[in-house]
């Protein structure tokens, strides 16, 4: 049992979860009184109200916050990472059509590590599973010998 992320997360997002699962497990073997304070001190909202909702059955004990927080820090760390090296900065909605890209064709779950790099003219890099595919622009044009004539 794990606390559900969204399917695509920024690697960022994935770390910044982790620390915070991480703090809150410290304080679980707290006493009982303050444990849902530290809780919420150490967890995002949503992952306190979807823990507070896993566990509403009964009180729930420090071996299954533990089992919960552990499975959840395992299942974010294991996530594929696709690295994407653009050559500026995305704006909202071009991440969100790159997000609607990986829902329908994959790798889901998984971090998207975004690099910006300016040298990149056109088009993206995209590392995934040790290998790296150049989808740019300046490779194209690098790779002619000579331009061909247009008139």
């Amino acid at each position: 049992m794990t606390l559900s992320y969204p399917p695509i997360l920024t690697t960022q997002e994935v770390q910044e979860a982790i620390v915070r699962l991480h703090n809150a497990m410290q304080t679980i073997h707290t006493s009982p009184d303050l444990l849902q304070k530290h809780l919420q001190e150490n967890l995002s909202q949503l992952e306190y109200n979807v823990l507070a909702a896993m566990t509403a059955q009964n009180e729930p004990s420090p071996n299954v916050l533990t089992s919960i927080i552990t499975a959840t820090i395992s299942e974010l760390e294991t996530r594929p990472v696709l690295e994407l090296h653009i050559g500026f900065e995305p704006s909202h909605a071009f991440v969100a059509n790159i997000h609607r890209w990986l829902e329908q064709h994959g790798p889901i779950p998984c971090q998207v590590l975004w690099q910006v790099n300016p040298e990149n003219v056109g088009g993206l890099l995209i590392g995934w599973q040790g290998k790296r595919y150049d989808y740019s622009l300046a490779t194209k044009l690098n790779s002619y010998e000579q331009f061909p004539e247009i008139s």
